[in-house]
């Protein structure tokens, strides 16, 4: 069965959005905060949709694509997926996030 996720992680040596893993087992980073709420069926394509067009997201892994993102970028990410109902856990991330630095915004099937 295929599981969809979304999360926010750390960037990679030199800020890159490489972990060093085999590109067909693994080369994502691990967890920042909790993992994005997918309230309905169409939740995921969506944001891998935003991820991918809007912020240049690249693919990391076989089934995987990131983008290096600010704390202003993951806002409006956040807001393009959830619209005014952003949950209470991704709003509490963005206050405990550095704004001085990137981070690797992740969508990933497996």
């Amino acid at each position: 069965m295929t599981t969809y996720r979304v999360y926010l992680g750390e960037t990679g040596p030199g800020d890159a959005l490489d972990w060093a893993g085999a590109f067909a087992t693994g080369n994502v980073p691990h967890r920042v905060g909790p993992e994005f709420p997918l309230v309905d069926s169409g939740s995921w394509s969506r944001m891998y949709r935003i991820l991918e067009t809007s912020l240049h997201g690249v693919r990391v892994d076989w089934g995987a694509i990131a983008a290096r993102v600010g704390v202003d970028q993951l806002r409006w990410f956040l807001d393009q997926a959830y619209g005014a109902a952003i949950p209470a856990e991704l709003t509490d991330l963005l206050t405990r996030l550095d704004p001085e630095r990137s981070y690797a915004l992740v969508a990933l099937e497996h």
